[in-house]
């Protein structure tokens, strides 16, 4: 029987701009995803009980990397980039085209 996950055990473990970034650890992952500016680091505080472990921004489109939040070493809880609402710039819009 698997043991319970910790959630008090929780840490922002990699902030990654790009995927050679991304954790190696065979630890499962679990995405939040969404609209920018809906509330999914505000999601991810209330989950883990806490107030500023994932970082809460009034302004759209603020987040532009991926967050690896670790919990417990067990598993990954994964903060995805907004879509929809970011303002950015021409330039900096074309360096993250693929």
């Amino acid at each position: 029987m698997p043991t319970p996950v910790n959630l008090q055990n929780a840490t922002l473990r990699i902030t990654a701009g790009e995927i050679r970034q991304f954790p190696s650890d065979p630890m499962p992952q679990i995405a939040l995803c969404g609209r920018s500016n809906v509330g999914n680091s505000s999601l991810i505080n209330s989950l883990l009980n806490r107030k500023n472990l994932a970082r809460v921004s009034s302004a759209p489109g603020k987040t532009i990397t991926i967050n690896f939040y670790d919990l417990d070493r067990k598993l990954f809880l994964v903060d995805l980039p907004g879509y929809g609402f970011a303002t950015v710039s021409y330039t900096h819009l074309r360096a993250h085209e693929t």
